[in-house]
């Protein structure tokens, strides 16, 4: 959908919660602690890869924050495309029926690869 154009009688609240999600390190590092999440901020990153009272639940207590800041420095964009969010979008939707028991491996990529077919006609598997 495209948005551009489109106008908010609410203006200076989405942009403050714009500001606050994506600039203040209090919620950002709020983000990290809560949701086990890498957020788009290297000085809270750096900080909290050297909290040693941070722990990833995900990773059984480990603080593996300082070797995502390392990776993150040599991380190449250049393959990227026009469809890459769409997909990764998909595939979490199909793979989501597969880790609730709703469907088998083999079904949910099946999924994956008709909902991709249908967003990008232009593609095939």
């Amino acid at each position: 959908m495209d948005l551009r154009g489109r106008r908010t009688d609410n203006a200076d609240l989405i942009k403050d919660i714009m500001l606050t999600m994506t600039t203040d390190d209090t919620v950002m590092k709020e983000i990290v602690v809560d949701d086990d999440d890498f957020v788009n901020n290297q000085d809270v990153m750096n900080a909290m890869a050297e909290d040693t009272s941070y722990s990833s639940k995900i990773l059984g207590g480990q603080n593996p924050i300082g070797i995502y800041c390392a990776g993150v420095e040599n991380l190449d964009l250049s393959n990227l495309s026009a469809y890459d969010q769409g997909c990764n979008e998909e595939f979490q939707n199909a793979m989501k029926n597969y880790f609730e028991g709703s469907a088998s491996k083999d079904e949910a990529l099946d999924l994956f690869y008709k909902a991709v077919v249908e967003k990008y006609p232009e593609l095939t598997y």
